[in-house]
């Protein structure tokens, strides 16, 4: 009798055991799988980094050599919406049309 108990409760524990180390193994997995994503990530944002350095380093020769009205006789001159802008990037844009449309 009490060898039959103690196979009983030898093979539940080995069975619970096997159960944990299941539970344990899908819990790594999901670990690491974030971690890879993380890792994606990380190296994308990195990637998008560099490349917006790149875009910002890169050198406009040909709008250099563009002669522009001086920004005070744009604004001047310009109708309000064009010269009232507070972004550089379209400030220039505005210039270069209005300097198209004289």
């Amino acid at each position: 009798f009490y060898l039959t108990e103690l196979r009983r409760l030898s093979r539940d524990s080995f069975m619970v055991q096997d159960d944990f180390r299941e539970e344990i193994e899908k819990m790594k997995s999901k670990v690491e799988n974030e971690h890879l994503q993380l890792q994606n990530l990380l190296y994308e944002k990195a990637y998008l980094l560099r490349e917006i350095h790149r875009c910002r380093a890169f050198d406009l020769t040909e709008t250099k050599k563009i002669e522009l009205i001086s920004l005070q006789e744009f604004k001047n001159k310009a109708e309000v919406s064009l010269s009232e802008e507070t972004d550089p990037h379209a400030l220039q844009m505005n210039r270069l049309s209005y300097e198209l449309q004289q």
